[in-house]
């Protein structure tokens, strides 16, 4: 895993009850590969949709967006990164 502050968010996400498992798991994999796919992105955007998101995963969110502007992690997919503006959408 890329960077000890994220390890340090996913890791305390995972130790706290209610948290998304599904959320951290995408996040975390994004991490270790270095590389986030149209899949991964889609789920994380139905279930921001269905308002399944803690702060812990808005969390993580914002760490992936920072990793991803950051260029840490590559996103498969076209077109621009809109997680977050689904979950201002969602606040």
């Amino acid at each position: 895993m890329r960077g000890g502050s994220i390890a340090s968010i996913l890791n305390l996400a995972n130790h706290i009850q209610g948290a998304c498992p599904m959320i951290h798991s995408l996040v975390k994999s994004a991490f270790e590969t270095g590389c986030i796919s149209v899949a991964s992105e889609g789920l994380i955007l139905q279930l921001l949709a269905h308002h399944s998101c803690l702060p812990t995963d808005v969390q993580a969110l914002q760490s992936l967006s920072q990793a991803i502007e950051g260029g840490k992690v590559q996103r498969e997919g076209p077109g621009t990164w809109s997680v977050m503006t689904h979950l201002a959408a969602i606040a």
